[in-house]
């Protein structure tokens, strides 16, 4: 396990953490690939990644990173979609996990370490800084350097202990090194409440339960996964046009 205590060198991170790192691959109901991204174990059996990853795919698979695996995803175990994060529940239950530190406690100027598929490129390991902490309502996002591209949505962003502090999500279009990641915070959340809640108490949370057309056709709207509408890039250029239902709040989903 990586250490909680102290930094550690960015090879040391890279390795540690690649074995818990995913590419996501999605399919339409034709079976033609209809996009891919990125994710990473936060317990047995079940991948974080973003809503609009797997929006609107019929059914799909993850690839641990550097090994010819194949994790069947089975279905949705929860998601926030306001924050724009999922977890997945996968066919393999014996990948190790990646472990979850605190977005609280990060400052500007600390170095940050993103993994992904960016373009297809399968584990890329990127460095980068906090560029600063941006508040959107009452939520928060973090900016940062580190370099992220198309495919790149759903991977982790680690700290120098080698612990998740965020979730790739977005980049500006016309700009360099201007980033996004979802707190980790937010994923905590969302992998504390899985845990303990099942669709019989998805009335208790007043969402409405949801049943699409396909595995993954998540009630969501593109604002939700954005910092700012209007000049932020999803990191998915085929991401499909999602449905809205007017509900922003986390959903689970049976197992």
């Amino acid at each position: 396990m990586l250490s909680k205590l102290f930094a550690i060198s960015p090879e040391d991170i890279a390795k540690g953490s690649f074995p818990s790192s995913v590419g996501i691959y999605l399919f339409d109901e034709n079976k033609n690939l209809l996009k891919s991204g990125s994710g990473f174990f936060v317990k047995a059996g079940v991948i974080a990644t973003n809503c609009h990853v797997i929006n609107g795919a019929s059914f799909g698979f993850a690839k641990t990173v550097g090994k010819d695996d194949e994790h069947e995803l089975l279905n949705v175990v929860a998601f926030n979609q306001r924050m724009d994060l999922a977890l997945i529940g996968v066919s393999n239950t014996k990948v190790p996990s990646l472990s979850l530190g605190s977005s609280r406690k990060l400052t500007v100027g600390q170095k940050l370490y993103a993994i992904g598929n960016p373009q297809g490129f399968e584990g890329t390991f990127s460095e980068g800084i906090v560029s600063s902490i941006r508040e959107v309502g009452n939520d928060y996002f973090i900016q940062m350097t580190t370099p992220i591209s198309p495919g790149s949505s759903g991977g982790p962003v680690l700290d120098e202990r080698g612990l998740v502090v965020g979730v790739s999500v977005a980049t500006f279009q016309n700009g360099q090194n201007l980033n996004f990641a979802v707190p980790v915070t937010y994923l905590n959340q969302l992998v504390e409440l899985s845990v303990e809640t099942t669709i019989s108490n998805v009335a208790k949370f007043n969402v409405p339960k949801y049943r699409g057309s396909s595995l993954f056709d998540l009630p969501m709207n593109n604002e939700s996964s954005q910092v700012d509408s209007s000049r932020v890039k999803i990191l998915n250029d085929k991401n499909p046009e999602p449905k809205n239902n007017g509900s922003d709040d986390i959903l689970i989903m049976s197992r």
